[in-house]
């Protein structure tokens, strides 16, 4: 099965191209939030996933959350992820 490991290239909270293999080098397991900038009831999911995130860090769990959007346009993808999702999700696929 191929996963978004087998890529070379993800991005970033900020929209910018990281090499894969950075991100996932000290983490051990993953985690997905799938999603678009339309999905009605994700307000209270992203607070608790961000209480979880702060957690997770401060426990230093290797831990990466990744975003997964079903949004057409890129755009309002990356508009949406910056203003609801980087403080909890620091990559996109």
């Amino acid at each position: 099965m191929n996963d978004f490991t087998s890529c070379p290239f993800i991005l970033n909270c900020t929209g910018r191209s990281v090499k894969t293999e950075r991100v996932l080098k000290s983490k051990e397991t993953y985690a997905y939030l799938f999603a678009s900038s339309t999905c009605s009831g994700q307000k209270d999911l992203l607070l608790k996933l961000k209480d979880v995130y702060r957690e997770v860090k401060k426990r230093k769990i290797p831990l990466e959350i990744f975003y997964i959007s079903s949004d057409r346009d890129p755009d309002e993808m990356l508009k949406h992820f910056k203003a609801n999702h980087h403080d909890a999700i620091q990559h996109y696929l």
